[in-house]
């Protein structure tokens, strides 16, 4: 069910990342096999090629995704009991739906604060999907929310994957009260569902700083009365 619901949506995700010029071959090659995986093969410009194993190392972390995915995609030829299938499944599903579109979109600042909720709330859903990969995910993942905190959840006002009336209500929300928690860290033990929480509320009036410190307080006026589309000035 998981599958099906979301299989279109990263197949085209993935897709269009394959039109882009990536740093890496093993970046690129990690979307082809993504593909494949999900039996969107035809997405691949140029046909399917897969790359002769390399070295495999902590400080190569992206040959277990891609080694995981061939695994499984060639799970006819290797030799795995019923236990191994399964753990490669889980973790494919894993990694193609969820964490493929989360690694290629890292890189943009301004959206992370989206990015990470939305991370979350995704996670706090596969919980009911595979708890325990998720549960997982969801206790690495809380120990890293500096893009929530204060400080830098208004970056997300300069993302075009935030809608106009979410940005209205993140500059409404710089007047709230500043909170007692760590700045430079959401405390997760003060969330107890993201589905339930928005960006903008996670703003309080220490989310100036990041404007003052970039001498750009007079124009979240004009910011907040635009669309999805940011503001030029503000992302030079």
């Amino acid at each position: 069910m998981w599958l099906s619901q979301n299989c279109e949506c990263v197949a085209q995700f993935l897709g269009d990342q394959l039109v882009t010029k990536q740093p890496r071959d093993d970046n690129a090659e990690l979307l082809c096999v993504a593909l494949v995986a999900l039996g969107k093969r035809d997405l691949i410009p140029g046909g399917v090629y897969f790359s002769p194993p390399g070295a495999y190392h902590h400080a190569r972390w992206m040959a277990k995704e891609l080694y995981c995915l061939k695994m499984l995609c060639y799970r006819e030829q290797f030799l795995m009991n019923a236990h191994k299938l399964q753990a490669i499944k889980r973790i494919g599903l894993f990694t193609t739906t969820i964490y493929l579109k989360v690694w290629y979109t890292a890189s943009v600042a301004y959206d992370a604060p989206n990015n990470d909720l939305s991370l979350l709330q995704q996670l706090e859903t596969f919980h009911g999907v595979d708890s325990h990969i998720a549960q997982a995910a969801l206790h690495k993942l809380k120990g890293h929310l500096w893009y929530l905190s204060e400080d830098l959840v208004a970056l997300s006002l300069f993302s075009n994957n935030v809608f106009s009336d979410e940005k209205r209500m993140t500059v409404a929300a710089l007047s709230n009260p500043e909170g007692k928690t760590n700045l430079r860290q959401v405390d997760p033990k003060c969330v107890k569902c993201f589905r339930e929480r928005s960006l903008s509320q996670f703003v309080t009036k220490k989310s100036l700083n990041l404007f003052t410190a970039c001498q750009l307080t007079q124009m979240l006026g004009r910011q907040g009365r635009t669309s999805r589309q940011p503001n030029k000035l503000l992302l030079q």
